[in-house]
């Protein structure tokens, strides 16, 4: 199965952290857990849509055309999901031209497998990058660790990118998002586009500093741009400074789509919206 072709994302809103409910992502709580969705929600000021509650893809998909969607889809392998990468290419099978595949990389995998996975799902595969969530290895590890080293290598000499979710509730604890950690990669890496969902939350303006300085740091703050402390950084950003490296992402299922892009297009100014909506996303995922 080939790539999704550049000319197939023009004019689109690209979606850079969306989790349809496919059997992986169901296993999640956001899914199957609706007092912990409520309380998301709530704190977010944020509506669940009915696609979530009724766990339908159908749904989703008509609140996707409703904006003109395609969704960045990253796999993931640490408790509850490890989901194993054909998911995703299972996913780009069944819905051609809707979903941009990411798949994932296993903290627990050997040096050798992990080369595989890269070389089968992005390289050669359907899969546009790799993403890995260093936070829940086992043990945790920073990202910056010499132990991930051939992965950076790997990806910077193939041009493939990396989705890293990167703050909010995506580590075990605060010591594995620390700022200067991304800064070390960018500066050893400097070919190797990573891309922050969750913006790296709560150092919003020590990554939005990172990403002026270092040409490929791209900073996607999804939900944590919405109602958190300091979050307005991220849209001052966008409309100033950094309009071409900040990235729309829904973080769907934790909320409506049309909310976050109600509530970004309320904060964004339409000048910037083509950059922050599509062009940004396309530069860091190397469809431009």
């Amino acid at each position: 199965m080939k790539k999704i072709e550049r000319e197939e994302i023009a004019m689109q809103i690209i979606d850079m952290y969306l989790r349809p409910p496919i059997e992986g992502f169901l296993r999640g709580s956001l899914y199957n857990d609706p007092e912990r969705a409520a309380d998301y929600c709530r704190r977010w000021d944020v509506s669940l849509p009915e696609s979530v509650k009724q766990q339908s893809m159908e749904l989703l998909l008509e609140e996707m055309d409703e904006y003109n969607i395609i969704g960045v889809v990253p796999a993931r392998k640490r408790k509850p999901y490890y989901m194993s990468n054909d998911e995703i290419v299972k996913l780009l099978e069944d819905y051609p031209g809707r979903f941009i595949g990411m798949a994932a990389i296993d903290g627990n995998a050997s040096r050798k497998e992990t080369m595989y996975e890269i070389d089968k799902y992005a390289v050669s595969g359907p899969c546009q990058g790799m993403t890995f969530e260093p936070g829940y290895f086992d043990p945790e590890t920073p990202l910056d660790d010499a132990r991930f080293e051939p992965i950076f290598e790997k990806c910077q000499k193939e041009n493939i990118p990396l989705l890293l979710p990167y703050g909010g509730n995506c580590n075990r604890t605060i010591r594995c998002y620390q700022p200067v950690m991304i800064d070390n990669v960018c500066l050893k890496y400097p070919d190797l586009h990573l891309i922050l969902t969750h913006g790296g939350w709560p150092y919003v303006a020590e990554m939005c500093y990172i990403a002026f300085k270092r040409p490929n740091l791209y900073i996607s703050p999804d939900v944590y741009g919405v109602h958190t402390p300091s979050s307005e950084g991220y849209y001052e950003a966008a409309n100033y400074y950094l309009h071409d490296k900040m990235i729309f992402g829904s973080c769907y299922p934790s909320n409506s789509i049309k909310d976050l892009i109600d509530y970004n297009q309320a904060r964004v100014e339409e000048r910037c919206w083509q950059e922050y909506f599509h062009d940004n996303a396309a530069r860091a995922l190397n469809l431009r």
